[in-house]
């Protein structure tokens, strides 16, 4: 038999669905009470005083809830009751803050009549509305102490009621015991691991009245509780309604991690339940419950001394549920990482997000507007990066992070240098570390570009935080940003894509207009978020970016500039508005060897019908232009369509307000509204009125100072990169006598210890011994090092070649670096030993030995020096000017000359080496043909002797990559074109540091 208060509820969860107040706040009050009364959350029911207050849950349990209140002049409802007819008064709910969890909704309250409904003439329509089971949601909201009061005694880290104290704790403040929270008899205390479900329904609940039963949570995850006031003691309850809880005062508690609750007794409770990742609990407990409950074979009612346990379906006549908590514990920050669970949404964007396609017209009648989205990044030391060279992997990271700086200190203003040459606008999105160096903000300051932003560094991005945690680093990023260049960005990409399900929504409440972070289309998009905001998506490009097409692709400068072509002529034959996210890295694109093929296609495409080039904000200008015109053509339509007031007019404005994020509702007696685009009063019959609001949605408070989040380390080679305590000098100008480019040929001759590995032609032969890659390696000494010294003789060109003390012991090795001619410097003692891993001691001996060999056998101490493998330390450079070395070619992050001084006061002239025309980098690495490799040095020497300036080009090969039959025929050609090209000229390492040394 269904109780009364059942039968009530029910009845009103029926008449909510007929009257489809879902979303908003409806008043029904009788003719006898008119008087509207606000409803606080919690009300309870009560037959005796003639009111009943229902609330319904909003399906996605978050927060937004439609709250049906009916004042009912209830006699008997066992049959005679007496329902006088219904004033309904439907209004939307004003937006409500979502952090408010567990607050009171604030309604707005309008009085106004409207037409009237006898209640029972709603009955028979009743079923056909409702077509699912009846299922009472309940509110999920974030525990706290106040909102669990009634229920248990909250534990985090505040010391409650302080004071109680042990005389000899001087350091201690500790806090009187929790008065009523007692055991029945010994505690018990064990811990469980609790792991994700899929039934959210609330089978079971129970209580205790003799013990007080507690869960702590341990670990970085949240659980959520299911929690009922306690009932035993409502005086406002019989004592059928004493024995069962309350559904109107039962909710879904999320308890942070690192927190819990001691329960109060006669607290309704079932198990905690995760939340998405396994959540470790500390349970406190008595040996009865535990022994009672392992004795049961299958869950089943109890009553047995303290264990009241009840089966919800034996008490009620719907079924009691919790919404899914994994998107709601993302949203709030409440879990460290990502739950296992497609949290990006349906769609991909973000949870609870959805697309919306931009209005056409806004590209003025151009297909494809490509937009230069120039990446401006920095590495935290020691942490890596994209790599030239792989496989060099000491520490200090020298090569391949001096191939990334170098990319701040010259491929940014070759760009910039480029898009002024063809008059093209650009976007730079930038590190805001990156725009505190002094030649990056005043690059991008002269540059006329939009500045956007793409986080702190390119070490760490968002993936990982909380949401308190990334609104603190969009802040930070912004503001740094800011400071550094002058103004606010409005354009974003999160670096690496490390972006989380909040990522859109935090971008555009942060005021970012233009969101670069996704790839999927080649159209620009709307995403709308819970709030009504929008995020304007410019899709990133993935197949013509720099790192895709070089990095992963292993393009050459040609192939890349065209792939870049092909691209955007494609689309340029096809119908609709395009957009090209053309990705750019100043360390990439920004080289030599690509920017004379990037300026060529680039400068083709300008003359394609169709294709325009524009910034990331101009094209969003554009959309935002196009959005305005349609909604005032949109507001024109809802003011005639409510002039005639048809179902399928509301539809269509319903439909509206969903899509734009507009609110509306019933105002009889409002004639008049101010359109908010056009400014003007318009005549509006009865109806319907359209209000721009857009419902705020707030984040939880963040968790950690934004001082707290990712930023660079110190670095052992200093502030710098070059050692400790070493900074920079630049040489004086005038020393390459007129010219702009000196390509130093460095050809490194080396060996490597048998068994320890090294370059490979096919790396998947590791049979040992090895045979395949060594003899390849030896082949070098053996006939490149020959090869290469012919070419250089027939071209008439100096070289300088770095040995391996080992190597010159090598008496075929030794006859032709004699006989070459070359100038002899040096490079270690093997290539399978570095300095890396020597104390100061250690290498200081090393390059002792090192030096004493080579001259031995080569009858002259060498002035010039690489170490192998680019293994340095801090102290290299300074070891190297003590030990006599000129010309220091470790570093590889320019292409001009420049000093290192030390507080010794001595300096180390350093000659940059290319890493990007090294045949190591173009054949092993990007696997370059033979042609493809020559092509690239010749466009690398070319590209600078367009550019003002004296650079060099320290030009690295090897005897068995470079001085190889299928490459040295292509090589040879190359460089005896460039030995005509005005302005370029090729000499020794010690003949570039005696014109430094003249100059100076």
């Amino acid at each position: 038999m269904m109780s009364d208060d059942c039968r009530v509820r029910k009845l009103f969860r029926d008449l909510t669905g007929v009257l489809g107040v879902g979303g908003t706040d409806a008043r029904v009050y009788t003719a006898e009470y008119p008087q509207v009364v606000r409803y606080e959350r919690g009300q309870r029911f009560d037959l005796h005083q003639d009111a009943f207050a229902w609330e319904q849950a909003h399906e996605d349990g978050y927060q937004r809830h439609a709250t049906l209140l009916v004042y009912l002049n209830t006699v008997g409802l066992g049959g005679s009751t007496r329902f006088p007819e219904l004033a309904v008064d439907v209004q939307p709910q004003r937006g409500q803050d979502e952090s408010e969890v567990g607050s009171t909704p604030k309604p707005f309250l309008i009085t106004s009549t409207s037409s009237t409904f006898p209640l029972l003439s709603l009955v028979p329509n009743m079923a056909e509305k409702r077509k699912r089971e009846d299922v009472l949601t309940l509110d999920l909201v974030i525990a706290t102490r106040e909102n669990t009061q009634k229920l248990g005694y909250f534990v985090d880290d505040t010391v409650v009621n302080p004071g109680f104290g042990i005389p000899f704790y001087k350091t201690v403040l500790e806090g009187a015991n929790y008065e009523h929270a007692t055991w029945k008899d010994q505690a018990c205390v064990r811990t469980s691991q609790i792991h994700w479900r899929e039934d959210h329904s609330v089978s079971w609940l129970e209580r205790h009245m003799e013990m007080t039963q507690g869960f702590i949570l341990l670990g970085k995850n949240p659980g959520l509780f299911v929690l009922g006031e306690p009932t035993h003691d409502r005086e406002d309850l019989d004592e059928k309604g004493r024995g069962k809880p309350d559904p109107d005062r039962v909710r879904a508690y999320i308890i942070p991690a690192g927190m819990g609750l001691i329960l109060k007794k006669g607290t309704w409770h079932d198990f905690p339940v995760s939340c998405g990742p396994p959540v470790s609990a500390f349970i406190l407990n008595t040996e009865e419950v535990v022994a009672a409950l392992a004795s049961m074979p299958k869950p089943a009612p109890m009553d047995h001394g303290d264990c009241f346990k009840l089966r919800m379906a034996e008490h009620f006549d719907f079924t009691m549920k919790f919404p899914d908590p994994r998107p709601f514990v993302q949203r709030h920050g409440l879990v460290p990482s990502p739950i296992a669970m497609p949290l990006m949404g349906t769609e991909g964007y973000g949870a609870d997000m959805s697309r919306q396609e931009v209005k056409p017209g806004w590209a003025g009648g151009k297909k494809v507007t490509v937009i230069p989205v120039v990446n401006v990044e920095v590495f935290v030391p020691g942490s890596g990066g994209p790599s030239i060279q792989p496989h060099l992997q000491s520490t200090p990271e020298v090569a391949n992070r001096g191939w990334r700086d170098y990319g701040n200190r010259r491929g940014l203003q070759r760009l910039c240098a480029m898009f002024k040459e063809l008059g093209m606008p650009a976007t730079a999105v930038v590190n805001s570390e990156a725009a505190k160096l002094e030649h990056v903000a005043k690059a991008l300051k002269e540059s006329g570009w939009e500045l956007g932003a793409h986080g702190l560094n390119n070490s760490s991005g968002a993936a990982k935080l909380s949401r308190g945690e990334e609104e603190a680093y969009f802040k930070q990023t912004l503001d740094d940003l800011q400071q550094s260049l002058g103004a606010r960005p409005k354009t974003w990409l999160t670096p690496g894509f490390s972006v989380t399900e909040r990522t859109p929504e935090i971008a555009v409440q942060s005021g970012i207009e233009a969101f670069l972070d996704f790839v999927d289309d080649d159209v620009p998009y709307y995403i709308s978020h819970e709030s009504g905001k929008r995020t304007l998506c410019l899709p990133y490009c993935m197949e013509t970016n720099d790192f895709s097409c070089v990095l992963t692709k292993h393009f050459d400068g040609r192939q890349y500039a065209q792939a870049i072509e092909d691209h955007v002529r494609q689309l340029a034959k096809e119908d609709g508005e395009k957009v090209v996210c053309l990705g750019m890295h100043t360390f990439v694109a920004g080289t030599p060897a690509r920017v004379l093929a990037l300026t060529e296609a680039l400068g083709r495409l300008q003359q394609v019908p169709g294709v325009c080039f524009a910034t990331a904000a101009q094209v969003c200008t554009a959309i935002k232009k196009t959005e305005a015109f349609s909604s005032s053509l949109l507001l024109l339509m809802v003011h005639r369509m409510s002039e005639q007031s048809t179902p399928r007019n509301q539809r269509l404005m319903k439909s509206g307000s969903r899509r734009y994020g507009w609110a509306h509702h019933c105002r009889p007696k409002c004639k008049k509204t101010r359109c908010g685009l056009c400014e003007t009063s318009k005549d509006l019959a009865p109806g319907w009125a359209v209000n721009f609001s857009l419902q705020n949605r707030a984040s939880a408070a963040c968790t950690r100072d934004a001082s707290e989040l990712p930023v660079s380390g110190a670095d052992p080679m200093g502030i710098e990169g070059y050692g400790a305590g070493m900074s920079r000098q630049e040489v004086k100008p005038g020393w390459a006598g007129g010219k702009k480019v000196t390509v130093i040929p460095v050809v490194n001759v080396e060996v490597f210890v048998p068994g320890s590995g090294g370059p490979s032609i096919q790396p998947h032969l590791q049979s040992t011994p090895e045979v395949a890659n060594r003899g390849w390696r030896d082949y070098g000494n053996r006939r490149g090092l020959q090869r290469l010294c012919a070419m250089f003789k027939e071209l008439g060109m100096p070289a300088t070649a770095v040995v391996n003390s080992e190597a010159a012991k090598l008496e075929h090795v030794a006859k032709a670096l004699k006989e070459s001619g070359w100038e002899l410097g040096a490079h270690g003692l093997n290539n399978s030993s570095g300095a890396a891993k020597l104390s100061r001691g250690e290498e200081e001996a090393y390059f002792k030995q090192t030096l004493d060999d080579l001259q031995q056998s080569l009858g002259a101490r060498p002035k010039t020096w690489l170490t192998p493998g680019f293994s340095v330390t801090e102290r290299t450079p300074e070891i190297a000017v003590q030990s006599g070395i000129e010309a220091f070619l470790d570093f590889v992050d320019d292409d001009v000359p420049y000093y290192i001084s030390h507080e010794s006061g001595k300096r180390t002239l350093c000659l940059p080496y290319c890493m990007e025309t090294n045949d190591f980098s173009c054949v092993l690495t990007k696997h370059f043909d033979g042609r493809q490799y020559a092509q690239a040095i010749e466009d690398h020497v070319r590209q600078l002797a367009k550019e003002d300036g004296e650079k060099v080009v320290c030009l690295g090969m090897h005897t068995f990559v470079a001085g190889t039959p299928a490459r040295v025929l292509a090589l040879t050609e190359a460089l005896g074109r460039l030995q005509q090209v005005p302005g370029v000229c090729f000499a020794t390492a010690a003949q570039v540091c005696a014109a430094i040394q003249k100059t100076a």
